[in-house]
């Protein structure tokens, strides 16, 4: 007469063991720490290889034929089975994207590739290949073909631009050699120089040398001469001092007659005070 079964699910002797084994596995929890938890088999009874390690505490054997199957009695251990299982079987499946390989292609094209397969794109850096085109992937991280989670950024090293040095040239030579490096002109300020001559590059940013992507923008400041300094009313030699500290020489000194400026002090001054000059 077969024993009454209360409640729960048949499993054969084998499919138990390998999914104590599996949840042992997709945890990191070792089988004594597993079976001593949940106290599922008593430590006579064994089951397949793994005799006095994976146990059962609270199942049945009943005798079928010549099958041995158990079955749990307790539905609430079988739930707590169920779902230790759900995430072990559900976990190859999350690292089921390979990384693909997108050396050599056009950053755009690589981009699409990462972002197509559930990637992310990561940080994207600049560097000089002399054997990678202008705007290609040069490297990446993580290389190609390993398996990763959804959602894992790939980084991407792509051939840039060396910024040329255009400090000291004209304006206009300074535009055709950024644009002939690949880069663009960025923003053109000017600014008043005391050794740079009037429409030439004081600064330039960035700086020359430094890699950056193809069609980057390259700004920069252009003198416009020296700033002539406001000498009106002041004494001849303060007046002089001033010119000469701006980079600028005295010109002719003349004198004139003025009811309201002391004697010995400018009365007008050529060019006008803030006019910018060469």
């Amino acid at each position: 007469m077969r024993s009454p079964i209360t409640s729960g699910v048949s499993f054969n002797t084998r499919n138990s063991e390998a999914m104590i084994s599996m949840v042992s596995f997709f945890h990191q929890v070792p089988l004594k720490q597993i079976t001593r938890r949940f106290s599922l088999l008593p430590p006579d009874e064994a089951i397949g290889a793994q005799a006095g390690k994976t146990h059962f505490n609270d199942v049945k054997k009943l005798k079928q034929g010549d099958k041995g199957h158990y079955r749990v009695l307790s539905p609430l251990r079988l739930m707590i089975l169920i779902s230790l299982l759900l995430p072990a079987f559900a976990l190859p499946k999350a690292w089921a994207v390979e990384v693909p390989n997108v050396v050599g292609s056009p950053q755009a094209t690589a981009e699409s590739d990462i972002t197509n397969l559930g990637l992310t794109v990561g940080v994207v850096t600049p560097a000089i290949s002399g054997g990678v085109p202008i705007g290609n992937v040069i490297s990446q991280d993580p290389e190609a073909g390993i398996n990763v989670v959804s959602g894992t950024p790939v980084s991407l090293v792509v051939s840039g631009v060396a910024v040329p040095d255009v400090v000291g040239l004209a304006q206009a030579a300074a535009e055709s050699a950024i644009t002939g490096a690949g880069l663009t002109v960025g923003a053109i300020t000017t600014a008043n120089h005391p050794s740079v001559p009037a429409g030439n590059v004081i600064s330039q940013n960035p700086a020359a040398g430094t890699n950056v992507f193809q069609g980057n923008a390259v700004a920069f400041v252009v003198s416009v001469g020296i700033a002539v300094p406001n000498v009106v009313g002041l004494t001849q030699a303060a007046a002089q001092s001033a010119i000469t500290s701006a980079g600028l020489t005295v010109g002719t000194v003349t004198m004139a007659n003025s009811p309201t400026v002391a004697i010995g002090n400018v009365i007008s001054q050529t060019p006008s005070a803030g006019t910018n000059v060469a």
